[in-house]
């Protein structure tokens, strides 16, 4: 596959049969080969497109143990209207980078969804849809049972570190593990750049869960550890004794943006900035969801 090209998916695709074909192209220990990963080498970055016409790849697995997992290790072009469903990654202990859309991005990812499960161990940043954002996710959805043993860092359900920008998006499904660092229902650290340029979140929210044990340090409904970032417009329903940001630091900021109880996550008027008449939508008795 030409990293430099762009790519339109036809059809849905579903390789739920294929990944546990002793016959098929694929290894049954490792499954699919994530686009532009070099076993034991730097990846190479996807600098084309990948329209996903809205389509959906079902039952893509990924066990290879890392770095750079996901169906695309690193995205440094565009990623647009693509849903996985019930797609799984699996990492080793000291591995880092994965998320079932990308372990990696530079580039932009939007109107794309993802659900499935990602389970690790000793491991760091690691995203429902991301494992680390450098560029721009937009109108984004992840629902991801997220398994770690014990000292994994800088988890979150949509993204594990956000270094570029976060809108209009959202993450629900539980956390599990102990002995964690920077974990968040969204984000698990929002910190910055390479350059240094500070991270964003903004008209987004989280209705995780998280099942803990251990010592943990800087967990949020919202994010674990806003380091360096700034929160505007969003929300994250009541974790009870989590807080909404687990630590701020000195120049992070957060405005706009609070915790909200089950009730009130159900209502439209809980959510002041968000576009209801372009963006989002929300039913009766239910939590807003993307156009």
């Amino acid at each position: 596959m030409d990293p430099t090209r762009d790519y339109t998916l036809a059809r849905p695709i579903d390789l739920t049969a294929e990944m546990s074909n002793p016959s098929s192209m694929w290894n049954l220990a490792t499954g699919f080969v994530p686009i532009g990963y070099v076993n034991g080498l730097s990846p190479i970055t996807f600098t084309g497109s990948l329209e996903g016409g809205g389509n959906t790849i079902t039952g893509l697995r990924i066990a290879s143990g890392g770095p750079f997992l996901g169906l695309i290790s690193v995205v440094g072009g565009s990623v647009n209207n693509l849903i996985i469903a019930d797609g799984s990654v699996t990492l080793v202990d000291g591995s880092y980078d994965a998320g079932l859309l990308a372990a990696v991005n530079y580039g932009t990812i939007t109107n794309s969804a993802v659900s499935g499960s990602i389970t690790t161990g000793q491991s760091q940043f690691i995203g429902g849809l991301v494992g680390i954002n450098y560029g721009t996710v937009s109108k984004d959805s992840a629902s991801v049972f997220i398994s770690t043993t014990s000292g994994a860092a800088d988890i979150g359900g949509l993204v594990g570190y956000n270094g570029g920008n976060i809108s209009n998006s959202y993450a629900a499904y539980p956390i599990s593990g102990a002995n964690m660092t920077n974990v968040g229902g969204l984000v698990g650290e929002n910190g910055q750049n390479p350059n240094g340029v500070p991270a964003s979140i903004e008209t987004s929210y989280s209705d995780y869960a998280f099942i803990i044990s251990g010592s943990i340090s800087n967990i949020g409904t919202l994010v674990g550890y806003n380091s360096f970032g700034t929160v505007d417009s969003s929300y994250a329903t009541d974790g009870g004794n989590i807080p909404f940001i687990g630590a701020n630091g000195s120049t992070a900021s957060v405005k706009n943006s609070s915790v909200l109880s089950y009730s009130d996550s159900l209502l439209q008027a809980s959510y002041v900035g968000f576009d209801f008449t372009n963006v989002w939508t929300i039913s009766a008795g239910q939590m807003p969801t993307l156009r």
